[in-house]
C-alpha cells in the first residue's frame, strides 16, 4: 500500500512509501528519521549547551490514520513535550499505542501526568494496558463526570445502543491506588504556570449543535449527552495558546473562542480530533472558515474529523497540517 494513508477502526500494519507530507505552516514541523522496515521514529530537539530549548512537541502515538509499521485504531493517544515534560494525552482503545511509542523510542512508560480528555472508550481503553506496564509514579487527571454511563444510538440493523463509555470508575481507580486528580473547572484547572485543562465550555455556535446520537445518563435520566466531562489542555505561550483536544465535542468553534475569551490571548495552534466526522457539509465549511478567518495558523485535525472534512481542510484550510500516526510536530 506503499506510503498511503489507511484510514481504520483496526490496528493495521502498512509499509512507509516515503512520501514526505507537505507543511503550510512553515514555523510547525514533523520530525521523522528510517528506521529498519521503515518505521517512522521522532527525532530530538536538540538545544544548545547550558541552555534550555523551549518548545513544545507532539507527537500521535495512535490515531485513526497511519503509514509505516506503526499501528493504527478508531481512538487517539498523544505523547506531549513542554519545555522539556512529558504529558500522556489519552491513551486510544486498546493500548496499541503504547507498541507504537516503543517502535518510536518514546518512553511512555515512565511518564508522570496522564491526562484523559472524556470518558469515551476510545481514548481511555488503553490506561488498562497502561496500568500494567507502567514503571514509577504517575498523577492521572480527568474530569469528575467521566465516569457516566454513555452509548452511541445506531440506526442500523433495526436501531441500537453501542455502549461508549471508558470502563473506568471512582472504585476501579481506587481499589487499584491510582493516584487521580478528578477535576470539575467551572474555568480552567492549572496544573502548573501556563499549563491548563480548560472545560465547562459553553455552546454558542449555532453551527455545532448537540449530537442526538450520543447518549448519556445524566442526573439519573439517559439523554443527549451534554459532554460536562470534556476537557482541553491549554498551553500558554508568548504569542498565543495551544490547544489540544480529544474529540471536541462540544464544537471546536466554541472550544477556540472560550479560550479565546478566558485567557485574553489568541488561539494559534490546534491539535486533535473535530467531531466533524457526523457533521454535514454546511457544518464542516463553517468550521473552515472561522479557522480561515481566525489567528490559528496550525490546524491539526485528526481522528474524529472524517474522511469528508479531512478533505475540506486538505482543499480549503490554509492552516491544515496533516497529522496521523507517527507523525511528530514541533513548535517553538
Amino acid at each position: 500500500m506503499g506510503g498511503e494513508l489507511q484510514q481504520s477502526d483496526q490496528p493495521v500494519n502498512l509499509t512507509e512509501g516515503g512520501k514526505g507530507i507537505r507543511r503550510k505552516d512553515p514555523s510547525a514541523s514533523f520530525l521523522k528519521t528510517e528506521g529498519d522496515g521503515g518505521s517512522m521514529h521522532s527525532a530530538p530537539v536538540l538545544s544548545k549547551p547550558g541552555r534550555q530549548k523551549m518548545s513544545v512537541t507532539v507527537t500521535a502515538l495512535i490515531e485513526n490514520q497511519t503509514s509505516g509499521n506503526l499501528k493504527a485504531e478508531n481512538g487517539l493517544s498523544l505523547w506531549i513535550d513542554i519545555d522539556g515534560t512529558p504529558v500522556l494525552f489519552d491513551t486510544g482503545a486498546s493500548g496499541a499505542f503504547m507498541d507504537n511509542a516503543d517502535a518510536l523510542g518514546i518512553p511512555v512508560r515512565t511518564v508522570k501526568e496522564v491526562i484523559l480528555s472524556h470518558g469515551h472508550i476510545d481514548h481511555c481503553g488503553g490506561f488498562f494496558r497502561f496500568l500494567k506496564e507502567a514503571e514509577g509514579p504517575y498523577m492521572l487527571y480527568l474530569h469528575r463526570d467521566s465516569f457516566k454511563e454513555r452509548y452511541w444510538y445506531r440506526d442500523d440493523d433495526g436501531g441500537y445502543y453501542y455502549p461508549t463509555a471508558s470502563g473506568l470508575t471512582e472504585d476501579f481507580l481506587m481499589r487499584n491506588r491510582i493516584p487521580f486528580r478528578a477535576v470539575a473547572p467551572d474555568r480552567f484547572f492549572e496544573l502548573k504556570p501556563g499549563v491548563y485543562l480548560m472545560g465547562n465550555v459553553p455552546r454558542r455556535s449555532p453551527y455545532e449543535p448537540v449530537d442526538e446520537t450520543d447518549i448519556a445518563m445524566t442526573h439519573g435520566e439517559f439523554g443527549p449527552d451534554p459532554y460536562t466531562d470534556e476537557l482541553t489542555l491549554v498551553l500558554k505561550r508568548p504569542e498565543g495558546l495551544i490547544l489540544f483536544s480529544g474529540c471536541a465535542h462540544l464544537g471546536l468553534i466554541n472550544i477556540c473562542s472560550w479560550a479565546e475569551e478566558l485567557f485574553n490571548m489568541p488561539v494559534i495552534r490546534y491539535i486533535g480530533g473535530t467531531h466533524l466526522l457526523p457533521a454535514d457539509d454546511g457544518r464542516i465549511l463553517e468550521t473552515v472558515g472561522y479557522i480561515n478567518r481566525s489567528s490559528l495558523k496550525t490546524a491539526a485535525v485528526c481522528h474524529c474529523t472524517g474522511e469528508n472534512a479531512l478533505k475540506c481542510f486538505t482543499e480549503k484550510c490554509a492552516s491544515y497540517v496533516p497529522f496521523h500516526t507517527g507523525i511528530t510536530l514541533t513548535f517553538a
